[in-house]
């Protein structure tokens, strides 16, 4: 994606938005494999009612019936290759965390596949990108807040989270929430980072998960 992320393209849900690249790309190769399956059984059907209504000794029938068969080959094929380009196979775009995986390798002695470094969320807010990472089974926290503000600029760090790793992103339409899941203090008491539209992040203490609904916002507390 070369365009910037703001504006409606923000605001798509994630079904929404795969629904959308569906389309423009012409279905999933489940759907056009079933829509070649049809193809070729009207195909079939087409070559059976021309070979029932052709007179004797004639082949217009069966070429008429192979000639359906092939255009539509043939244009299923067009189709295919003028596909956009953001419809072909997803290639790496950024590596943000490889700073944090060399840093566990040296300083904790661990495995690379012993740990987890994968990308565990992201969220869209104030025009940037934010990911979240970590990993709270061998405590490898606090982690970083880390967000790109572009798709062609270089991550940066805005907070240190006293998490041992940072599972989710909640957006409360003008802040942008974490809740905690494993404390890098007393794990018996939950946090909660928060950042306002246009402010810096803020940690709240005793409270954990934390969710919307009918304008509302919940939260579980700690124990």
């Amino acid at each position: 994606m070369r365009e910037a992320w703001t504006g409606a393209a923000m605001k798509l849900s994630p079904a929404l938005a795969a629904a959308a690249l569906l389309a423009a790309c012409g279905g999933s190769g489940g759907d056009r494999d079933a829509a070649d399956g049809g193809g070729e059984e009207a195909a079939e059907g087409n070559g059976a009612e021309d070979a029932a209504t052709e007179e004797p000794g004639g082949e217009g029938g069966d070429a008429a019936g192979d000639g359906t068969a092939d255009d539509g080959g043939e244009a299923g094929d067009a189709q295919e290759e003028e596909a956009p380009g953001f419809c072909a196979r997803p290639g790496l775009w950024r590596s943000p965390l490889e700073d944090y995986i060399a840093a566990v390798v040296e300083e904790k002695g661990l495995a690379l596949d012993a740990f987890d470094h994968a990308v565990k969320d992201l969220a869209l807010f104030d025009g940037r990108l934010y990911f979240g990472y970590g990993d709270w089974t061998n405590n490898l926290g606090p982690v970083e807040v880390r967000s790109f503000a572009s798709p062609d600029g270089l991550h940066a760090a805005e907070f240190t989270a006293d998490e041992e790793s940072i599972d989710y992103y909640r957006d409360l339409g003008d802040t942008l929430a974490i809740p905690g899941v494993d404390a890098t203090e007393d794990a018996l008491v939950g946090n909660v980072f928060l950042k306002p539209s246009g402010g810096a992040w803020v940690k709240h203490r005793s409270l954990g998960y934390m969710g919307t609904a009918s304008g509302r916002i919940y939260s579980c507390p700690g124990r």
